[in-house]
């Protein structure tokens, strides 16, 4: 079966396998990509070609339309009920796209590039304002940070994910040189932020200001002080009626995270960033557990206002004497809150109201950490065998994304890309019988 694709001028090659199977559309420019977009229904896969796919901008609702680098496509998202995954045909050759912008439901990229132009701190490389989209084991990165002024790093290093919506995910990507990290916004509900790798970054790690956000298992290391934002790795805040600092947040999990200021304390722009932190409005029935933070700052968990929450198995500790002083990283619940419990920690201070409860904490200083970990210069701060408690702090279980693109040349084609110029090539649909 043969038909004329018109909106993309291609002729397309369409087989039709069983009933009820998933499509398998495979593109290797815009007006390819754009054309599998419009056709695609639940559970297909849209398979890249390595290459430049510019700008992707999918709408559906009333200002519906598909733009696909130069391509343009009105009246033409589909709406979907089950997940359609974008990802690169070739993982070690990922396909590259300039950023995203989806204001739609479902849809999964995977496995693709992000090489992105100098853009300022307030750009994204993606964002979700839908429900039920995820962003998976990918690779953001602004360009190489060698030599970069605190102005370049305002300039150029624009910020990761943008999430808005229910039931979003960014797992398993990787970025580097960049802004401010992933960003779940007010109105957010059950956003995943699991096993990212964050490096090299000039903002916040995660901020995490919707309902119910899990947040585990990633890696946040070499923050850049380059202006006046207090650089935090997972900071929150509430929001209502407009006013921050009203309402709260609920049902956070803050787990299994490892975050590290700096590899290089020599660093000129050493940011000495602040932990797991809400500093405006109520921490409603959060969980933060298993966590590791290595840096001078005093906000190493830092609940201002909280209640029915629990601190336990955490390590936060002062790296850098030199700067702040020594032994200064705290944990601390402060506010009118009832319910809340601090147990089983490793931490410099401990802070807290008359309504916290506290058990089998560990204060310790810096001269003490070589008895307590095993290699902690390196961070790795599991217990020693011989150390004085063995029921305290934080046993992380590999943070991070399960790959790192740079421990081997990035794909050839992505810092070659040029925005919008789509590559020669023929669209093969593999599609289910749809009904006309």
């Amino acid at each position: 079966m043969r038909r004329i694709l018109a909106a993309a001028s291609l002729i397309a090659a369409l087989v039709v396998p069983a009933l009820g199977q998933a499509a398998t559309f495979i593109a290797s420019n815009d007006a390819e990509f754009a054309q599998a977009i419009s056709q695609a229904t639940d559970g297909d896969t849209i398979k890249l070609a390595p290459g430049n796919y510019g700008r992707v901008l999918l709408i559906s609702g009333q200002y519906n339309q598909i733009r696909v680098g130069g391509t343009f496509l009105p009246n033409a998202a589909p709406v979907l009920n089950a997940n359609v995954t974008i990802e690169s045909q070739d993982p070690n050759n990922r396909a590259v796209i300039h950023n995203i912008d989806i204001r739609s439901d479902y849809w999964t990229f995977n496995d693709v590039a992000f090489a992105l132009t100098p853009a300022g701190q307030y750009f994204y490389a993606a964002k979700f304002t839908g429900n039920n989209n995820r962003l998976t084991n990918s690779v953001i990165t602004y360009g190489d940070s060698t030599g970069w002024s605190a102005s370049d790093w305002i300039n150029n290093a624009g910020r990761g994910v943008y999430i808005r919506g229910t039931g979003n995910q960014a797992s398993n990507n990787y970025m580097k040189n960049i802004g401010a990290g992933i960003i779940v916004d007010h109105g957010s509900s059950n956003t995943l932020v699991r096993r990212n790798t964050i490096k090299n970054l000039a903002g916040d790690a995660v901020q995490a200001h919707g309902h119910h956000t899990l947040i585990e298992k990633n890696l946040f290391m070499n923050f850049k002080s380059v202006d006046a934002n207090h650089d935090d790795c997972i900071q929150s805040f509430s929001k209502q009626g407009g006013v921050i600092g009203a309402g709260s947040v609920v049902g956070m999990t803050i787990r299994g995270n490892l975050c590290v200021s700096n590899e290089d304390p020599n660093d000129p722009f050493y940011s000495g960033n602040q932990g797991y932190v809400i500093f405006n409005g109520m921490a409603d029935d959060w969980l933060i557990e298993d966590n590791v933070l290595v840096s001078s700052t005093y906000h190493g968990i830092s609940l201002t206002s909280a209640k029915n929450s629990t601190i336990t198995h955490n390590t936060v500790l002062d790296d850098n004497p030199s700067l702040n002083g020594a032994n200064t990283v705290w944990i601390r619940i402060l506010g009118a809150g009832i319910g809340n419990e601090v147990s089983n920690n490793i931490a410099n201070v401990l802070i807290a109201n008359p309504n916290v409860t506290f058990s089998n904490n560990e204060t310790i200083n810096l001269s003490e950490y070589d008895d307590w970990f095993v290699d902690w210069q390196n961070y790795n701060f599991d217990l020693k065998e011989t150390a004085p408690n063995q029921t305290v702090g934080a046993s992380l279980m590999d943070p991070g994304a399960s790959f790192d693109p740079y421990a081997v040349p990035l794909p050839a084609s992505l810092p070659l890309f040029l925005g919008g110029i789509g590559l020669a090539g023929v669209i093969v649909l593999q599609a289910k019988r749809r009904k006309a």
